[in-house]
């Protein structure tokens, strides 16, 4: 896809300057024929442009759906809270929760976040690991819930990545961006290609405001 793509941004650019010649030396030589010729390559330009825009689109969106999901447990959800002991707040210990999945064939990374969805998907934690579990209190990266108001929502993802990156989205403790374009980014090998992620676990729980 990505050399697909290359070769089109070549073609366009030339399309782009060979119309744009033709149609400068139609004008000075007045030769009717090339003129045309010259407007109907440069037009070619625009097309294979969207066309490129599209294919980038597609490439780098992706659907959750298209890919296999697995489970993620932890001990320190209950009942579909979780534990005081993970939250920042006056009755935690800002303790990162215990995390556990089955191991995914291929994969030689796991990419975890845990998200408030409540809060414009607040980043409450960006870690990899080779492992298939994060012992309590194991991640330095976290930043326990602590929502201001209500009940929120916190969502681990967990995305099995066929080869590990150098560096993934997102700042911790602030805005970050939905499941979707987290799977996205993942997806994309440091070359430019699709693919990286092989299947993905999900895990949500809710924490209330403390006073």
């Amino acid at each position: 896809m990505m050399l697909f793509r290359t070769i089109l941004t070549i073609v366009s650019v030339l399309c782009l300057l060979g119309g744009l010649g033709c149609l400068m030396y139609g004008i000075v030589s007045k030769r009717k024929g090339f003129r045309i010729a010259g407007l109907l390559v440069a037009v070619l330009f625009p097309v294979l442009f969207g066309l490129q825009f599209m294919l980038a689109v597609t490439q780098y969106s992706f659907d959750l759906s298209s890919v296999p999901a697995f489970e993620v447990t932890s001990s320190s959800l209950s009942s579909g809270v979780w534990d005081d002991e993970i939250s920042n707040t006056s009755v935690g210990s800002n303790t990162s929760p215990e995390l556990s999945w089955e191991e995914v064939p291929g994969a030689s990374e796991y990419l975890v976040y845990m998200i408030d969805v409540d809060a414009n998907y607040w980043v409450h934690m960006k870690t990899t690991t080779t492992s298939t579990s994060l012992p309590l209190g194991s991640v330095s990266s976290y930043v326990g819930p602590y929502p201001p108001s209500g009940t929120h929502e916190y969502v681990v993802y967990v995305f099995a990545l066929r080869e590990a990156k150098d560096g993934y989205v997102e700042t911790l403790d602030t805005i970050g961006d939905s499941a979707e374009y987290l799977a996205s980014c993942a997806n994309t090998f440091e070359n430019g290609d699709t693919g990286n992620v092989i299947a993905y676990g999900r895990l949500s729980g809710t924490f209330s405001h403390v006073d």
